[in-house]
């Protein structure tokens, strides 16, 4: 039997990709469960990401994540190589998830006699949504197999996941951080800057009050953008669109015209621990901290934005 398509592109839904985006690049995903007080809802299927907050933030629910079952996965791998002559499934890092090697132990099992290929993306969430995207495009274009999954290896290596967290409730429900230090850190006003990439998840360090914090988020999306792999990036949000939206605005404004700047929700992989009022950023680039916590040392190293760090006084 004749197979309509040349390479088809599938994910997990930890990429945080909307139904929107799925249909228009004709992706497949393999839904993540996010656990609510012992019961499993498949994400997009049985919750939307909004109804997720509400749950966690506003009612207070224990919520936890968990990895799709075999037979998702199976469902997911039957359609698309039934569609396609070549698959490839792009998964949430295995640094931070046993979803890969759940994915994988299905392929072997099921599909070894066909041509499905999975790529660790390296990273989570809009990081991971990037590669996707740029997958899905290539393929759109009538790229080959080997050509998407030589651009995969390489972008991967520089996916990131970035969030500045607002309160350390939520880091300290899901056992990340210590009581006493959640407690210094709410008198303070700390504010947690975690980066997920190839390594795994890694706490950058903290900065104080929501004012500096965003400053410092818009620095550093200009900053990213002379460091891009690629010409697109997401500004990222947990229940908070207007925090997302401002920065946006704020890149459109006054960073190179040439780099997208779209807006994207986290979904369960970082939200359930991250909670309200998380912003955050999912590139494909160079990165270093001193990026963020030093926006104005870099500055000096001829950035083509057209904002200037204000002066101190």
């Amino acid at each position: 039997m004749k197979r309509l398509q040349k390479v088809k592109i599938i994910t997990d839904s930890s990429c945080d990709l909307t139904l929107e985006q799925y249909q228009k690049y004709n992706v497949d995903f393999v839904p993540a469960y996010a656990v609510i007080e012992g019961k499993k809802y498949k994400q997009h299927y049985d919750i939307t990401t909004d109804e997720l907050y509400e749950k966690l933030i506003i009612k207070k629910k224990s919520i936890s994540t968990a990895v799709p079952s075999p037979q998702d996965f199976f469902k997911v791998y039957e359609k698309a190589t039934t569609e396609a002559e070549s698959v490839i499934a792009i998964f949430l890092t295995k640094k931070l998830s046993g979803l890969f090697q759940t994915g994988a132990l299905v392929a072997k099992k099921y599909f070894q006699d066909e041509d499905l290929t999975l790529i660790d993306a390296k990273s989570c969430s809009l990081a991971q949504g990037l590669l996707v995207m740029e997958a899905a495009e290539m393929a759109q274009k009538g790229k080959s197999k080997a050509e998407i999954i030589s651009r995969l290896e390489h972008l991967s290596k520089y996916a990131h996941a970035f969030a500045m967290v607002d309160t350390l409730e939520y880091l300290h429900r899901g056992g990340r951080i210590r009581l006493y230090k959640k407690l210094i850190g709410d008198l303070l006003r700390v504010k947690p800057v975690i980066q997920l990439d190839k390594t795994g998840a890694n706490l950058e360090g903290h900065i104080r009050g929501r004012e500096k914090g965003m400053l410092h988020m818009k620095m550093f999306g200009l900053r990213l953008q002379d460091h891009l792999k690629n010409k697109r990036m997401f500004v990222a949000y947990t229940d908070n669109k207007s925090l997302a939206d401002e920065i946006a605005k704020f890149l459109n404004e006054n960073g190179q015209e040439n780099i997208e700047v779209l807006v994207g929700q986290l979904g369960s992989v970082v939200g359930v621990h991250g909670g309200p009022d998380v912003v955050g950023y999912g590139f494909i680039g160079k990165y270093h901290p001193d990026m963020f916590f030093k926006p104005q040392e870099v500055a000096i190293q001829g950035a083509q934005s057209k904002f200037k760090f204000p002066s101190k006084g």
